[in-house]
């Protein structure tokens, strides 16, 4: 018989903390996704690209949309690096940090009509700032879940925080549905930006969660280990380039597609 089937399993409070943490931060990752991917169709080209024709706004909507996926690679390769050399818990509280100021500042930006090609600019900003920070959340929170799990369980809770994408696009989905209901006038006036400012709750939630998170059991130890010995590692993105630059260029490429 497998001995690691024989080891107990236990989970307790820190373990579901973890997963809990990991979970909101996913959800909350894929509901500005969603809801800037409804947006995108729908109004933020009449807000913030009104002097373009109808078919270029509605491209430039969509060009602010795919911007983050250009840059997620970027941010998921420096805040994993941050997540080897100083932990797994200031590495995710910097990613739902980031990540909440872009959103909630998309909700909270000045339109066209206010201040002209600012808009758009800030709205690129925001939308850069946002992916960079969700560049290593779901990574980060499946590494978390991972390392605090045992290991013949990790399979099945490193699920929850992956399954958890598609119900933060559903909320979105569903909210962003909801304002829609309301006249043009109304929604274009200032009802798009509630769904914006509401995540505002979601991530004082996680942030709060996360602060009360310890680091992983499995990067405790590991510290610990390299300190005993004292070795001096390279830096895991030197490292990342030097031995698996094909590897890193294939999960780049193939993250971009998973997603519709």
């Amino acid at each position: 018989m497998n001995p690691i089937s024989q080891q107990p399993v236990s989970i307790d409070k820190k373990v579901k903390r973890a997963i809990f943490a990991s979970t909101l931060g996913t959800i909350i990752e894929w509901y500005d996704y969603g809801l800037y991917a409804a947006a995108s169709g729908l109004i933020i080209n009449k807000l913030f690209f009104p002097q373009l024709s109808q078919l270029g706004g509605i491209l430039a909507a969509f060009a602010t949309f795919a911007i983050v996926f250009i840059i997620r690679p970027v941010g998921g390769v420096v805040i994993s690096h941050i997540g080897d050399k100083f932990g797994r818990k200031p590495a995710l509280i910097f990613c739902i940090s980031i990540m909440g100021v872009a959103t909630v500042g998309v909700g909270l930006l000045p339109t066209w009509h206010s201040i002209g090609i600012w808009a758009p600019i800030l709205l690129i900003f925001l939308r850069i700032l946002q992916g960079f920070g969700a560049g290593a959340e779901l990574a980060g929170a499946i590494t978390l879940v991972a390392e605090y799990t045992p290991v013949n369980r990790r399979g099945f809770f490193t699920a929850i925080p992956n399954t958890a994408t598609n119900f933060g696009v559903l909320i979105a989905t569903l909210t962003f549905l909801f304002f829609s209901w309301l006249p043009e006038e109304t929604l274009l006036g200032w009802v798009w930006r509630v769904p914006f400012l509401l995540s505002v709750l979601l991530f004082a939630i996680a942030l709060y969660i996360r602060a009360k998170l310890d680091d992983t059991p499995e990067y405790v130890n590991a510290m610990d280990n390299a300190q005993r010995k004292r070795q001096q590692q390279q830096a895991p993105i030197r490292q990342l380039f030097k031995e698996s630059p094909r590897e890193l260029l294939c999960g780049f490429f193939a993250m971009g597609g998973i997603r519709r």
